[in-house]
């Protein structure tokens, strides 16, 4: 553990806002969490290993149709966002915060981009560090790939870092919901990392929750997604009934949304869209596997979906 003279000073400079912050990935999901830290009053750094993503950033152009290049000039002018490929930069950092992609591959997730970002940081890091993980993945990653690799190289008197997991709640284009005012949950290896979390988040989101465990804020966000995508599947499946009955789908939703409670509107069409909602329930069916188990209905509803584009 760490001692608290320690854990009270990197408070304090959290508190401060004299933190450096390095966004490691700088897609759909980091490139907004790193203006909205950097609006937040900390010097960012945005990390990403594609160098014309780089170029474009620090000509104050954008590649993302949801970030306008006047929302990056108007960062870059603070002299508080800064972007770059060479991870060298990191060891000026006090916090990491790993936004990396975690794509499938014949329905298991590839975490070779998680690997890479967790071991970059630990090679380079000063102590003590925070790392924030919003990488998407199964329930055990933090712990099983990047608590592992952290601790592997760290000092044998104990932890020099902090770690939680907050998974991403990203609506690209999406103005009222942003990262900023949309809730944050996240869980945290101890009290410590917790405690420092909490500091940390409190100055950046409107709302923040704190998990019983890094597993179980994992597993919430693959739950918030499986849900919508058992749903769709299921709106699809009625849209096929009620063609079949000669109903009309739309008035048989609208009327029973008139139910004050107990009922959520779904709708049909081509399938699941979007970045989550058609692989992270593969995570959870992955991990699943893993451990000789199943989730039929999450199954039949990958498998509903999958087909719909071609009904």
């Amino acid at each position: 553990m760490i001692s608290n003279e320690v854990l009270n000073q990197f408070v304090n400079q959290l508190q401060g806002k004299k933190s450096r912050i390095m966004v490691v990935g700088l897609g759909y999901i980091g490139l907004p969490l790193a203006e909205c830290i950097a609006k937040a009053g900390f010097n960012v750094i945005g990390y990403d290993t594609n160098l014309n993503k780089i170029e474009l950033l620090n000509r104050g152009e954008s590649y993302l149709e949801t970030m306008s290049a006047s929302r990056i000039q108007e960062l870059l002018k603070t002299g508080r966002l800064s972007f770059t490929a060479d991870i060298a930069c990191a060891e000026s950092c006090d916090v990491y915060w790993v936004c990396v992609p975690t794509p499938l591959l014949n329905g298991a997730p590839i975490l070779d981009s998680f690997y890479s970002a967790i071991k970059s940081i630990r090679a380079i890091a000063k102590k003590p560090f925070l790392v924030v993980v919003s990488s998407t993945s199964f329930p055990g990653t933090t712990r099983s790939i990047g608590l592992s690799i952290l601790v592997k190289e760290a000092q044998e008197e104990g932890h020099d870092f902090f770690l939680v997991f907050s998974p991403e709640r990203e609506d690209p284009g999406n103005t009222k919901f942003t990262t900023k005012t949309l809730p944050r949950v996240f869980g945290a290896l101890n009290m410590q990392s917790a405690k420092v979390a909490m500091v940390l988040f409190k100055q950046l989101f409107d709302e923040v929750h704190q998990a019983s465990s890094i597993e179980t804020a994992e597993a919430s966000k693959l739950m918030e997604n499986v849900y919508r995508a058992v749903n769709i599947a299921l709106a699809n499946e009625w849209g096929e009934i009620c063609a079949q009955l000669n109903l009309d789908v739309w008035e048989i939703i609208k009327l029973a949304s008139t139910k004050p409670f107990g009922f959520q509107a779904f709708y049909p069409g081509p399938g699941v869209g979007g970045h989550c909602i058609p692989v992270d329930p593969y995570y959870l069916l992955s991990k699943l596997k893993s451990i000789g188990s199943n989730a039929e209905l999450i199954n039949l509803a990958c498998d509903l979906n999958r087909k719909r584009p071609h009904i």
